[in-house]
């Protein structure tokens, strides 16, 4: 198939991004005992309950580390685990439409609105979006909208986002440049895959990416087999939560994979779209770079990063993409120079741990592992904010129960006649504690669109405290109320 074969040739944007000045490996000497000394250390010190780590090079797979359980059952993980990896979607998304500009059926330098004719939003000074400012999230579309609740809406579809992302979201630069990383990027361009190609995103990366490598272990929702379920990290504890699959993020952060077929997928990256001695690149050009698609700068496509291992998150010369999700974390990385990969998954999210452990973490550990450097000491992390929600919900909840307490002698103590002022239904104060218990539990999930599974699975740390305390008022306004009913039926 003429598109299966031009596909392929989207890799060399990708290799020659990294500037391959050669192809010569760069031996080291594996030293398996001292690789799991060290990861064994961050498993014990962020409690991850499933992790899967690969080393690689140019020909395969050369250190291997699998620990814990998925999750579901007692199925221990092994590298054909699939893992949610987040970001790392989005560089299949963008060689899935790099695809269709190489077939010509997209235009890199035309506005959105030329395939979505309703699509109106331009960047911050007015003029259109282009396809190349979704690819390089240079659309002026922030990361803090790109993080809305509604995106993670289950009942949302790629369209309906985008639908919902013009009619209410707004463009802006900050922070002194117009490069700003935003998952919205990448909602709209699955959008557009799905539009040109005349399938669904699923299907067309089934077709151009999955299917083509042979990656068994990697799809999205509808993917068979034994997923690793995620995990929250909470006070000291993991929480297993289970996010409502939102089939409109999957062209950003939503797609499946294991260490395995990531480590085919590094491959060809790293051996310029040849595996096993075989190009799989027609008309292969080593020499050619194609700099309109941004080749030759630091930001690229899904925000494939140089580094240069100068600090706690850099890479020692790798690149790469870090991938977070609410209960998943992952991250791939790349180094042209040393021919070397590595991956690696977990199925936790622990934004509120102390130390932070990371999928970043433990690869950049790894890194100066090979080149003979003793790993950076982990930071510990401030949980002041998370410790003051759970001591405020506390308090309020002391706070209702002495006001349940309180009413009930009232009402069980003083003779009816003595207590007329007090013998009504309500009281606004107590009308008021009613309303706003209601007007949270139902608006809170309107507002955000979205429900509180979602919220509760995604940030339990602070929603269900703000939920607790909502439900603790609600029933003692109730219980309020049907005491003074029955002290009516008294009189």
């Amino acid at each position: 198939m003429m598109k299966r074969k031009r596909f392929f040739a989207l890799f060399l944007v990708f290799c020659f991004l990294f500037q391959i000045s050669s192809f010569a490996q760069i031996n080291f000497d594996i030293q398996p005992a001292q690789f799991d000394e060290r990861i064994h250390q961050q498993v014990e010190a962020g409690s991850i309950p499933g992790i899967s780590v690969q080393i690689f090079n140019r020909e395969g797979a050369i250190y291997t580390f699998n620990d814990g359980k998925t999750g579901n059952g007692n199925e221990l993980v092994s590298q054909e685990t699939p893992f949610i990896v987040g970001s790392i979607a989005k560089s299949f998304t963008s060689l899935a439409a790099l695809n269709l500009i190489n077939e010509g059926q997209i235009d890199l330098k035309s506005p959105v609105e030329v395939y979505i004719p309703w699509f109106k939003l331009t960047k911050p000074n007015g003029q259109s979006i282009l396809i190349k400012d979704l690819i390089e999230h240079t659309s002026g579309l922030t990361t803090l909208a790109g993080e809305q609740a509604y995106t993670y809406n289950q009942d949302y579809d790629l369209e309906d986002l985008v639908k919902k992302i013009n009619e209410t979201e707004k463009t802006a630069y900050l922070y002194n440049s117009n490069v700003q990383y935003s998952n919205l990027n990448y909602i709209i361009l699955g959008y557009l895959i799905e539009l040109t190609s005349g399938m669904s995103y699923e299907s067309y990366i089934q077709e151009t990416i999955i299917a083509p490598l042979n990656l068994e272990h990697t799809g999205f929702n509808q993917l068979v087999g034994n997923k690793a379920q995620g995990f929250r990290r909470i006070l000291g504890f993991n929480l297993k939560t289970e996010v409502p699959y939102p089939k409109g993020l999957a062209a950003s952060s939503y797609l499946y994979s294991s260490t395995e077929d990531l480590v085919s997928y590094g491959m060809l990256l790293l051996n310029n779209g040849y595996i096993d001695d075989k190009s799989l690149i027609t008309g292969n050009e080593v020499d050619k770079i194609n700099t309109e698609l941004g080749a030759n700068q630091d930001y690229y496509s899904a925000l494939w990063e140089v580094t240069n291992g100068a600090t706690e998150t850099d890479y020692n010369g790798y690149f790469g993409v870090i991938g977070t999700n609410p209960n998943f974390n992952s991250a791939l990385i790349l180094n042209q120079d040393t021919g070397l990969g590595i991956i690696v998954l977990i199925n936790q999210n622990n934004a509120y741990q102390s130390p932070a452990v990371t999928a970043q973490t433990i690869a950049n550990d790894l890194t100066d592992l090979i080149i003979g450097k003793t790993p950076y000491e982990m930071n510990s992390k401030n949980k002041t904010g998370q410790w003051l929600m759970v001591l405020f919900a506390f308090l309020i909840t002391i706070y209702l129960i002495n006001e349940s307490i309180t009413s009930y002698r009232m009402i069980k103590d003083r003779a009816v006649s003595k207590m007329n002022y007090h013998l009504k239904y309500l009281n606004y104060q107590e009308l008021i504690r009613l309303l706003f218990s209601i007007a949270v539990y139902f608006g809170f999930p309107m507002f955000y669109d979205n429900s509180w599974r979602f919220f509760t699975a995604a940030n339990p740390e602070w929603v269900l405290p703000i939920l607790w305390i909502v439900v603790i008022n609600l029933l003692q306004v109730m219980l309020v109320i049907m005491m003074r009913v029955k002290a009516f039926s008294k009189k």
